[in-house]
Formats: C-alpha cells, sequence, structure tokens
C-alpha cells in the first residue's frame, strides 16, 4: 500500500506542475509585453502597445518642473523613436495628489479613455498647479471631452482602489521623489534626457560592458507579474 501511495503522490505532483506551467503559458501569451502586473497597471494610460518587448513607468507631478521639462523637450521624441515604433510601451502614474479623494490620475485615466491623455497631461503641465476633484469638469470642457461620460467614469466604485494600487506601486518600486522611471524592473530618478533613456532602454543586465556608464537600482521588490 505504501509504494501504491507515494506513486499517488508524486503523480499528483507532476500533474500540478504542468497545469501550472500551463496557466503561467496562458498568462504569457495573453499578455507577453508586461512586466508590472496588470492590476497596478489598471486606471492608468498607457502608450504604445503592451505587446512590445520592453516596458517604461513614469512616476510624474504635474507641479514638478523636471517632469515638465522631460515631457515638453522629451517625450515626443521618446514616442516617436520607440513607442511608435513598437520597441518599448509607456504607463504614465501621475502622484501628485494622493491625498485627494479622487486624485487627479483619475481624470488622466478618464482623459486617456476619450483618447485625450497627451492633451490633458499637456494642459496640467502648462498650468502647474495643484488640480483637484472639482476642478475636473471645467478642465474636461476645455479639452473637448464628453463630461458626462467623465463623471460615469469617475463614478466607478473599482477607481478609487485602482488609485491607491498606483501609488503603492510607487511605494514598492522605491519611488522617492519625481520624475521616477521605472525601466525593465530597474529604477531611476531624475530628468532623464532622450540620449540617456535610448541608453538605458538598450541596458541588458546580462552585458554591463556594453553599456558604460548606465547605472540603476534593481527593483527587486515588486510582486511577480507572471
Amino acid at each position: 500500500m505504501v509504494p501504491i501511495a507515494i506513486a499517488a503522490i508524486v503523480l499528483s505532483a507532476i500533474t500540478l506542475f504542468f497545469l501550472k506551467q500551463e496557466k503561467t503559458k496562458e498568462i504569457q501569451a495573453e499578455k507577453p509585453g508586461i512586466v508590472v502586473p496588470m492590476a497596478y497597471a489598471e486606471w492608468a494610460p498607457i502608450f504604445g502597445d503592451i505587446n512590445a518587448p520592453k516596458q517604461v513607468l513614469i512616476f510624474s507631478d504635474n507641479t514638478c518642473g523636471f517632469c515638465n521639462k522631460f515631457w515638453s523637450e522629451q517625450f515626443a521624441e521618446v514616442k516617436k523613436r520607440f513607442i511608435d515604433t513598437g520597441k518599448c510601451y509607456l504607463i504614465w502614474y501621475d502622484v501628485s495628489s494622493a491625498k485627494d479623494e479622487l486624485p487627479l490620475a483619475a481624470f488622466l485615466a478618464g482623459a486617456h479613455e476619450q483618447g485625450k491623455s497627451e492633451q490633458a497631461i499637456e494642459l496640467l503641465f502648462k498650468r502647474g498647479s495643484r488640480v483637484q476633484q472639482p476642478e475636473f469638469n471645467s478642465i474636461a470642457v476645455q479639452l473637448g471631452m464628453d463630461t458626462v461620460a467623465l463623471a460615469n467614469y469617475l463614478a466607478n466604485p473599482l477607481l478609487k482602489d485602482g488609485m491607491k494600487k498606483h501609488f503603492e506601486y510607487g511605494k514598492l518600486c522605491g519611488v522617492k521623489g519625481t520624475p521616477s522611471f521605472v525601466i525593465q524592473g530597474r529604477l531611476y530618478s531624475g530628468f532623464m534626457d532622450i540620449n540617456e533613456f535610448e541608453r538605458r532602454l538598450a541596458f541588458e543586465e546580462e552585458k554591463p560592458e556594453d553599456n558604460q556608464g548606465v547605472k540603476g537600482k534593481a527593483v527587486s521588490a515588486l510582486p511577480d507579474a507572471r
């Protein structure tokens, strides 16, 4: 009886292993470009195709001069050279108003839903001051958004929890200031020009000799994406 019992346990373990492997393959096939778990990417503007081979996260504050500088001087070129060409996709996290009932990040997600995220970010950087929920509607009007659709979007009971996850994820990544970038699981803080962005996007851990001068803190505490 003992050998039979042992054989049954081994067979069960093998079956469970292959089932788990198959499930992992399904998840990878569905979202092959995802590094950050989707639970932390929902409700955030995403630029580009999430099936692109590399992922970039930006943690930004619309009152931050260096965030503004990156947006106004570098983002268009980043989008043209790396996002539109399918080399990476970018998730934009606004962390400017974490204590608000509905932070500005919620408004940006609503703007993204209507294809207005770039216009919204542009306007908010030009404004350069804290923006809170009572002002969302007037800004939406300026952008030509559907204010009824926006109100319905912001009324979603799941939205607040999604916003909390954005800030939680920033903490997990070790973000302490803006702008901060997480490129393929490595955290970089401070302003980044197009040349530096390209160098860090191309960085490969196993070939540091090909990327002299590229440094970044490996984000090892992140939840497993797969």
